[in-house]
């Protein structure tokens, strides 16, 4: 096993690695795609759960499914339908959907009558009272919902890259099977598991780099 001081050498020269970035922006890229496309059709829903109430029987059941049913299943599911490049994206807006509508939707219902109420009253647009009623009152659901949904689209996305393998990824650089075929190959059988190792880093600066985004944004929007 590597020492921490071999470690911390490592990490200062990965970035020079060839394909590292390019594997690091493919991820990225890819999971929040799907990060986004769940904030978007999360709160379409909710929007529409909130109106019409029927919506939300409907919407209940798939929504207890998704949250309740293995990650694993899932991809494994979806392996057969997506092709392994845009599998992580659609797993991690998967996984995200049922956490952002119900903290938008639990938003929506809170929101106060009398609020509305006065607006009806002062006749203001559409934009208006979305910017002076709605909006105040679900930021704090929202930053909830986006604090909840980045570690699990980060968590998922990578799972799914990990069992498609798509080439360029971070979870290629750290499938299992592609390091015992390759070791195989170059004839380095016995050392799969110092070669995980070494891989595995860039995971952890991927994690890193992830973290930092997300708490910027969360900054952002807490200004």
């Amino acid at each position: 096993m590597p020492s921490p001081w071999s470690v911390l050498v490592r990490l200062s020269t990965l970035w020079q690695v060839d394909g590292f970035w390019q594997a690091v922006g493919f991820s990225i890229s890819r999971i929040t795609v799907g990060f986004l496309l769940a904030l978007l059709g999360g709160a379409l829903l909710a929007i529409g759960a909130a109106r019409f109430p029927i919506l939300e029987i409907l919407l209940s059941p798939y929504m207890l499914t998704v949250k309740s049913v293995p990650v694993a299943s899932f991809i494994v599911l979806m392996f057969t339908w997506f092709s392994p490049s845009s599998l992580s994206g659609f797993i991690a807006a998967l996984i995200v959907l049922p956490t952002v509508y119900n903290n938008l939707l639990a938003g929506l219902r809170s929101v106060d009558r009398q609020m509305l109420e006065m607006a009806e009253v002062f006749r203001f647009s559409f934009w208006r009272r979305l910017l002076a009623v709605y909006l105040p009152h679900l930021r704090p659901y929202v930053l909830s919902a986006c604090s909840l949904a980045a570690g699990l689209a980060w968590k998922s996305g990578v799972a799914a890259e990990i069992i498609a393998v798509p080439n360029g990824s971070i979870g290629n650089m750290i499938c299992v099977n592609n390091v015992v075929a390759a070791c195989a190959t170059a004839g380095t059988s016995g050392k799969e598991g110092k070669i995980i190792r070494i891989n595995a880093i860039p995971t952890a600066i991927y994690s890193v780099l992830v973290i930092l985004i997300l708490a910027i944004a969360l900054f952002i929007l807490k200004v």
